[in-house]
């Protein structure tokens, strides 16, 4: 089980002035032990169900590489799926040097269940990692940067912590002087971002637009099938509109 926090970083903060409230504000307060910061840059495939389950339910499927000779194979393939903190969570990584199909990413990972997975997309990241002891545990601050495949768009900013090793107390005592220097009302968690994100393109009508574009794009079959082309496109976007829409209504 992974033991994480991460805030979002707001559009109008820079990466650098994430660096200096981390280094000159957060360090200096926890007294860290042995710190070691690097950069890592990496290409993440994501992979996921036509339905959009593992997106709706914040689960993860993924491939990410490529890594250098000082690991274990070419590329990682991670898997995160189940309610998190009950006994149905499942969370491993495989290690293998080629790319793999999702039939056979399937059967590396074990997840028979969800067989019909496909290639959904892929982003570049950026990694500004710092690890260091605090209270006994090991932990790694990374600043992240999401880009898209053309590596020309930012996609999202985020600042992680992670515990690599220890107590999960550790994390929580680190992450009270972390709020001091990075307060909620500016740096929210970053599933309360992604929801405020989808509230706000609810609200403006920017999910609606969308639906109603597809809806006019679509064939009609006559044999009923909804598998081809923009008619598929519409059935899948219609279910991620309808829980969008749900879960907005519930937590407003």
């Amino acid at each position: 089980m992974e033991y994480e926090s991460k805030l979002a970083i707001p559009d109008d903060i820079t990466n650098k002035a994430v660096l200096i409230r981390l280094f000159d504000g957060v360090m200096p307060e926890i007294g860290p032990i042995g710190s070691d910061r690097f950069i890592e840059r990496r290409r993440i495939q994501y992979y996921d169900l036509s339905t959009f389950l593992f997106a709706i339910k914040g689960w993860t499927v993924r491939r990410v590489g490529v890594f250098g000779k000082e690991h274990q194979a070419n590329y990682r393939f991670d898997m995160k799926i189940g309610p998190v903190d009950t006994p149905e969570r499942q969370e491993k990584n495989r290690w293998h040097d080629r790319r793999l199909t999702p039939d056979k990413v399937v059967r590396l990972l074990e997840i028979e269940r969800y067989r019909a997975i496909v290639e959904a997309f892929n982003v570049r990241m950026r990694y500004d990692k710092t690890r260091f002891g605090f209270q006994g545990a090991r932990i790694e601050a990374s600043l992240d940067e999401v880009r898209d495949q053309t590596n020309e768009r930012v996609l999202l900013r985020e600042l992680e912590f992670e515990l690599q090793s220890g107590s999960p107390e550790a994390l929580e005592a680190l992450m009270l002087v972390v709020r001091q220097h990075f307060p909620a009302d500016q740096f929210p968690n970053i599933v309360d971002r992604l929801w405020k994100i989808r509230a706000n393109l609810l609200a403006n009508g920017s999910l609606e637009r969308r639906l109603i574009r597809y809806a006019a794009m679509k064939d009609e079959y006559p044999n009923g099938l909804e598998d081809c082309g923009s008619t598929r496109t519409h059935t899948l976007y219609l279910a991620f509109y309808d829980y969008v829409r749900r879960i907005i209504e519930i937590s407003g």
